[in-house]
């Protein structure tokens, strides 16, 4: 088995970063010190250690694992944070299993958040080049109206990664008030309202900021969905193991 290949399985990331953890001499084999990209392993007889914080730690295969989560508003996702605000890894620090997000959500945005201990799974649904959608439910200050929808469809101009970036939702409509509706965003006075908007790009305030650029700023945000995956009815702050679905994905 190929040295990037073990790093994914173990659930320590994907196999193209695990190129880069190679490559900076984060890992051992056997005691060494391996920079050179790929290096055959043995599982069953080679010792791997990953160096964190100048700690080796011996890894192993994991079962693939897939939970979802319905973050709350408040919450990192990051594994740690140095200011000691409250995050993703602080909730699944006593599972069994390593786990890491898969993507982001802001820490005001509530919904779905996928956690898994499968580095490739991770990539694929969140890397940018492979354009998995995204569905939100959003409150937003005014009303979505034709105009508005179609600069939303046809592509705006936002400010993303340091550069002016010509970005589009995949589709948008209005949301007809509901409990659920309710309950994820608040309710709406007469100057807001609900609607539903699909993307396929998950960079830090996108929503926001193509919501906005058309006079639509953003009360409340809440995802529902990420690629296949559902929030359904899951309730706020529950987690739950869906790994059969990593599985078949496979």
């Amino acid at each position: 088995m190929r040295l990037q290949s073990f790093l994914a399985q173990a659930g320590v990331t994907s196999r193209r970063k695990a190129e880069t953890l190679i490559s900076a001499g984060k890992v051992k084999v056997n005691g060494e010190i391996v920079t050179k990209l790929g290096l055959n392993i043995d599982p069953a007889t080679d010792k791997i250690e990953l160096i964190e914080k100048s700690t080796p730690r011996t890894l192993e295969i994991q079962n693939k694992k897939l939970y979802l989560f319905h973050k709350p508003r408040g919450i990192i996702t990051a594994m740690s944070d140095p200011r000691g605000a409250k995050c993703v890894g602080d909730l699944v620090k006593n599972f069994k299993t390593r786990l890491f997000p898969v993507g982001r959500l802001d820490r005001d945005v509530s919904g779905l958040l996928l956690l898994t201990n499968n580095g490739d799974f991770a990539e694929q649904l969140a890397h940018p080049r492979y354009s998995i959608n995204r569905i939100y439910w959003a409150k937003v200050s005014g009303k979505l109206d034709r105009d508005k929808r179609s600069q939303l469809l046809n592509g705006v101009n936002i400010a993303l990664k340091k550069s002016n970036f010509k970005a589009c939702a995949k589709a948008v409509h209005d949301l007809q008030p509901s409990p659920r509706a309710l309950e994820l965003l608040g309710k709406c006075s007469s100057a807001e309202s609900y609607l539903e908007i699909t993307v396929a790009e998950g960079s830090k305030h996108f929503v926001k900021k193509i919501l906005k650029s058309v006079g639509l700023p953003v009360q409340a945000l809440s995802r529902i969905s990420f690629g296949k995956f559902s929030l359904g009815n899951l309730p706020v702050g529950e987690i739950i193991d869906i790994s059969v679905d990593l599985e078949r994905s496979n």
